[in-house]
Parts: C-alpha cells; structure tokens; sequence
C-alpha cells in the first residue's frame, strides 16, 4: 500500500482542464448503459407557457399480453425516466400524467443518438498472398450453409418475464368462468368482491377491500387495463366487459418508488391490445421501439 501511494504521489496525474473533463463526462453520459432493462426518457411542460415543470407524475406503459409499467416524477428540469425491463422490439407506448385534465405535456425522446460517430476505421487492404486463405474460407462456408443452414438461420428469443410488475395477485378472475354481465359495474359487484363500488352524482370511484384486516384501503387503486392506467374510473364504467378476459386484484397497499396505491386492479384483454379503450386528450399515444 505505501509503494503504490508513493508511486501515485510521483506518477500520478498532477493537472488536468475541468472543462474538458465535464464536456467528455457529458457527452458520455448522454445515454446511460441500459443493464436492467431499456430507460426511456421525457420531458413534461407546461401547455401554456412551455417551460418545464417538476413535480409531476407520469405514467408510462408498454401495452401487450406481457405489459411493461412504469411511473416517475419530474426532477426541476422537468425530466421524467422510466427503466423498462424487457421492452423489446417495435410497439406503442402509452404516455399521461396523473390527472385527466391535465394542463402538463409530455415529450418523449427518441432513444437513439443522431449524431455520426467520430470512429474512423482503417483502410481496408487485400493482397494476393490472401487470395488461398480467402478462398478457403469461402469454401468452408458454402460446406457449412449446405449441412448447417437450418440451424444457422435459428433466433432465440430473450427470455421475457411473463408476471406482472406487482408479481403474482391476491386474486384472480377469468370472467368466462362467470356469468357475463353487461357493464362493467355488475362485473364488480357481482362477484370481484376485493373492489368496492361507489357512485355520487354520477361519478364513479373505486376502493380496495383488504380481506385480511377487512378494512378499506386508504388510498384510491392502481386501476390498469393492458397495462395502462385507467384515471377515469367513468371510463372504466362503461368500458364492454365482454372484452375482458381476466381481472387481477392485489388487496395490500403498493409501493411503486414513489407511488403509493391502495391495492391494484389490473384488467387484460383478450388480445392485450387495449380492444379499442378511449383515452383522454392528453395521452401520448406512439410507436417506440426498444431494445
């Protein structure tokens, strides 16, 4: 330990330019190493004065039969990041704030760089001497496409996780093993005893049941259909349960980072593709792709 701190004090760097330093620490920060799962980034404004604002919570979902979730909040630039785990490939993604009449907009950033990078390979140069090398492997590759083509042309898939976020439910429905009912609201009654129904004036909330302490959760439920929350519980009401083909129900409190829920209530469709759901004005509604 002494050598190496005296061979540091001797042969160690002895100055350096801080601008340099913070310019080449910003242009490789510019896209954090994506180890976990794919991070998607935004921007939320404000609509009328189009300056960013913090403090805000934005949901974001990748919509499928094996749905991706995610919800942050603007730091003081009014920048939003959600790490996605196995958000391959091409697909939408579904962008909102958390309230429905939302005066907030939400930009999402393209994930790949437009900038041309500064690596120069080398000249590329043949000489004769490798025209018998060459031919060689050309002719071994032509033996191995006649054998082998079959397996060279196979693709593995990554390994998706097929559970949702919250892991495996309290409760689980499929509602063809029910009697199918007309609305939504009957569903709920009926039989999806974990969620309470209330209606005041013609607006509709939904509370949390949990069976254990039978109790009411405090706060108000993580409502998602495919994956995208549901802020209009209205909405939800008079969405044809005859598209539906489960309901998964966590009866305890959740905690998603920042988020807390009184329980969950995730619905999935037969296809997984939302099955013609309306959403407010202010969700973004785009392609994406991932990794």
């Amino acid at each position: 330990d002494s050598a190496l701190e005296n061979l540091l004090l001797t042969q160690g760097w002895s100055r350096f330019k801080a601008d340099n330093t913070q310019q080449n620490a910003q242009s490789l920060l510019r896209f954090a190493p994506e180890r976990e799962g794919h991070i998607i980034t935004g921007k939320v404004t404000d609509k009328i004065s189009g300056l960013p604002t913090k403090n805000i919570r934005v949901y974001a979902s990748v919509p499928g039969k094996y749905y991706r979730f995610a919800s942050a909040v603007s730091d003081d630039g009014g920048n939003v990041f959600f790490d996605i785990k196995d958000a391959y490939g091409s697909g939408e993604l579904v962008v909102q704030t958390s309230k429905e009449d939302s005066i907030y907009r939400v930009e999402i950033n393209d994930p790949f760089s437009n900038e041309a990078s500064s690596f120069k390979p080398s000249p590329f140069y043949f000489t004769q001497d490798k025209l018998s090398q060459l031919s060689q492997h050309n002719l071994a590759m032509q033996v191995q496409n006649a054998y082998t083509i079959n397996q060279l042309n196979t693709f593995i898939s990554p390994a998706l996780d097929s559970n949702a976020f919250y892991g495996p439910p309290d409760v689980k429905y499929f509602l063809d093993d029910y009697t199918r009912f007309n609305t939504m609201e009957e569903v709920l009654r009926e039989y999806i005893h974990e969620i309470g129904v209330r209606n005041r004036q013609g607006n509709y909330s939904l509370t949390t049941i949990d069976p254990r302490n039978h109790n009411v959760l405090e706060n108000d439920p993580l409502v998602l259909v495919d994956g995208v929350p549901i802020l209009d519980m209205n909405k939800l009401i008079a969405y044809n349960p005859l598209k539906i083909k489960k309901a998964e129900v966590v009866t305890r409190k959740y905690y998603l980072n920042s988020l807390r829920a009184g329980g969950i209530l995730s619905y999935a469709t037969y296809k997984g593709d939302l099955d013609g759901f309306q959403f407010d004005p202010g969700t973004v509604e785009l392609s994406y792709d991932g990794l």
